[in-house]
């Protein structure tokens, strides 16, 4: 494997790390019969810890950077509240109409996307975890805004 440009062996295993430590921690728990479903807490903690950790490398005049970023900003916001609602909606009517429940899940599975993991994402890709960090409270205050407009919505017009 190639390595990037500027990125540790370690930045570049990271995201296989991840990927490791969650099929472990499955198997493991599939072994014991769903008897360490009680260490569930400690997943929480490991990821609070890693974003925490990427945090720490982000500085204020990044963050003032950041929030400059209008445009990007805007059309994150508006693939993430906008379009992927649209399309969870249009494919939850396409697959899913006979199937109240599921459809409810995928737009409550769409609606409801990973406010932290993405920042791990971005750091082991290079990227701006700045203005990732600035999406943040964005994104959490309009999850919290719009998901029960949205399941009015879906209530009113998806009823069979």
């Amino acid at each position: 494997m190639a390595q990037a440009k500027g990125q540790s062996r370690q930045d570049e295993a990271t995201p296989f790390i991840l990927v490791a430590a969650m099929l472990i921690g499955l198997g493991l728990n599939w072994l014991a019969h769903g008897a360490l479903a009680f260490l569930h807490p400690l997943v929480n903690i490991g990821i609070f810890l890693v974003i925490t950790a990427v945090m720490f490398g982000v500085r204020t005049a990044d963050l003032r950077g950041a929030l400059r970023k209008r445009k990007a900003t805007a059309l994150a916001l508006t693939t993430n509240f906008v379009i992927i609602p649209g399309v969870a909606w249009l494919l939850g009517w396409l697959f899913l109409r006979h199937n109240p429940d599921l459809w409810i899940g995928l737009i409550l599975y769409a609606l409801t996307p990973c406010v932290g993991w993405y920042l791990i994402f971005i750091d082991a890709a290079q990227g701006d975890v700045a203005w990732g960090a600035t999406l943040l409270p964005w994104k959490l205050g309009l999850q919290i805004l719009l998901l029960p407009l949205y399941l009015w919505y879906w209530s009113a017009t998806c009823s069979i």
